[in-house]
């Protein structure tokens, strides 16, 4: 084989071990990967003081007897605003967690967890435009009380980076569907 074969083929080799996400394997992080990278344990958010703003199935009636592998809740959504589009959409299913919106844009992917016996928090990565892959970031939810959002039920989250710093702090209203996105950048 000639050298410069031998260097095209390790220049390739090496290449393949890059990319976005965890371990250099190409592929966008889990927010269970980050649970992990956090040293939280998965726990289930229908066990939430704010459960009562989620669809739990089954039920949950007394929010500190939730079974361990209690499945979590159905699709609900809670947005910035009432309109078609709003600035912010924050999508719950099962025990994760996923927020879009903003200009320029700002995700964050979470899932429900705790370390020892810390608060739960959400355990994700966050994403906005001045960084290529998801960095470790904590989401704190709490409900909100009606009058603050007109009666409508609504929660705030609370999203903080590895370090603690505040990255977005949002009140959010439930919404009566559950398709809605955010509105596109100019």
């Amino acid at each position: 084989m000639k050298p410069k074969h031998v260097l095209a083929l390790t220049i390739a080799a090496l290449s393949s071990a890059c990319g976005p996400g965890v371990g250099g394997t190409g592929r966008t992080a889990e927010p269970r990967e980050f649970a992990v990278q956090a040293g939280a344990q998965p726990v289930p958010v229908c066990s939430a003081a704010w459960a009562g703003l989620l669809n739990c199935q089954p039920p949950v009636i007394n929010s500190n007897a939730v079974a361990a592998d209690h499945p979590g809740t159905t699709k609900i959504q809670y947005a910035s605003d009432s309109s078609a589009q709003p600035e912010w959409v924050l999508s719950l299913e099962g025990n994760k967690i996923s927020l879009e919106g903003g200009c320029p844009r700002v995700s964050f992917t979470g899932e429900w967890g705790q370390v020892g016996s810390a608060v739960p928090l959400y355990f994700g990565g966050y994403l906005n435009a001045k960084l290529i892959q998801p960095v470790l970031a904590t989401g704190a939810v709490k409900a909100l009380p009606p009058s603050n959002l007109e009666s409508v039920p609504g929660l705030q989250l609370e999203l903080r980076s590895e370090d603690g710093q505040l990255l977005n702090l949002l009140q959010l209203q439930k919404l009566s569907g559950n398709s809605s996105s955010p509105r596109s950048c100019p």
